[in-house]
């Protein structure tokens, strides 16, 4: 579900003549289950855990919102580096995987 938001859903108008990213999904196994982390450039932030349960809406607190924000500038600065995935998977035992959302 995270794939389908869009700048326009997050209250964002991105230049058209230039790549951005808004979003950033990191999937880390562990142990047989898998954390999902959540993070756009709006400071929105969410926890999702495969074994259920998670936290949703960690960018009310401006602690995390900091992090969030800072996470997804610095993910845009890797963008050169990554390639572009059309079906993602989950990790594999011990691998953390890293995507972005961006226009």
């Amino acid at each position: 579900m995270a794939f389908s938001v869009s700048p326009e859903q997050l209250g964002l108008s991105l230049q058209n003549d230039k790549t951005e990213v808004y979003g950033i999904i990191m999937d880390w196994e562990m142990g047989g289950a898998t954390a999902t982390t959540i993070s756009y450039i709006t400071g929105d932030a969410s926890l999702y855990l495969s074994s259920g349960g998670g936290v949703i809406g960690g960018g009310q607190h401006q602690n995390v919102s900091s992090a969030a924000k800072e996470f997804v500038k610095l993910g845009e600065t890797y963008l050169n580096k990554t390639d572009k995935v059309e079906e993602p998977s989950l990790p594999n035992k011990n691998e953390v995987i890293f995507l972005s959302t961006y226009k």
